[in-house]
């Protein structure tokens, strides 16, 4: 049973190295340790056997694995030294202008960063997303009341929208409705998209992206 786990999960790890296959990294190969474990425990029933080693052992993937492939398996998860004293604690980062701001912030691991932008110089227009980025924690997005903004956030948690009247958004895979204080649980391959209403009319000026691994992410519109 475990040679055959193995040798399945790297059939699948093969299959997205060469580019034909999208598996999903961890998470796959635990689900497919779990089906094969469930085959096991199945064929063991129908000849009259206890399931026994195998049964234990699905129950300990299914408890432990799955978690923690979850995990690993988040967008950015993997991308910060866990390792380094200084990747852990808060943060605030309030850039001033567009030059600042178009360099986004992901210097902390694991913590509470809160991004304020409502200290702006001006209106502010960028022709690329500014990317931010957070291993595990709390990332908070203050934006000034009246900017055009549209937002993309991804996390494996949740993400909470504390907005006025006329903001747009939802999960990225359905049509944008009208939000007000709305809450989502998310996943890496399920983001939800925010948009200002300024940022309805035409191209928004500003494309924030969020990538967080796990935990919350705020999106809070100050007013003027």
């Amino acid at each position: 049973m475990f040679g055959l786990s193995l040798v399945t999960i790297a059939a699948l790890w093969l299959l997205d190295y060469v580019g034909g296959v999208a598996v999903g990294g961890w998470l796959t190969g635990v689900g497919v340790v779990l089906v094969l474990f469930g085959i096991g425990v199945l064929i063991a029933g129908l000849l009259g056997r206890r399931s026994g080693v195998i049964g234990g052992l699905a129950v300990l993937i299914a408890l432990v694995g799955v978690p923690w492939a979850a995990v690993e398996g988040s967008t950015n998860f993997g991308d910060f030294d866990w390792t380094e004293s200084g990747s852990y604690g808060d943060a605030r980062w309030v850039p001033q202008d567009a030059t600042q701001l178009e360099g986004g912030f992901d210097d902390i691991a694991g913590g509470e960063v809160t991004v304020d932008l409502t200290e702006l110089e001006g209106s502010v227009r960028l022709a690329e997303p500014v990317q931010l980025g957070l291993g595990a924690g709390q990332l908070n997005l203050r934006v000034p009341e009246g900017m055009s903004v549209q937002i993309e956030a991804q996390v494996l948690g949740e993400v909470i929208a504390r907005t006025s009247d006329g903001w747009e958004g939802g999960f990225a895979d359905d049509p944008p409705r009208p939000i007000e204080n709305n809450q989502w649980r998310t996943s890496p391959s399920r983001g939800v998209v925010l948009t200002s209403p300024a940022g309805q009319v035409g191209e928004p000026d500003l494309t924030i992206v969020i990538d967080a691994g796990v935990g919350e992410i705020r999106i809070i519109e100050e007013s003027a």
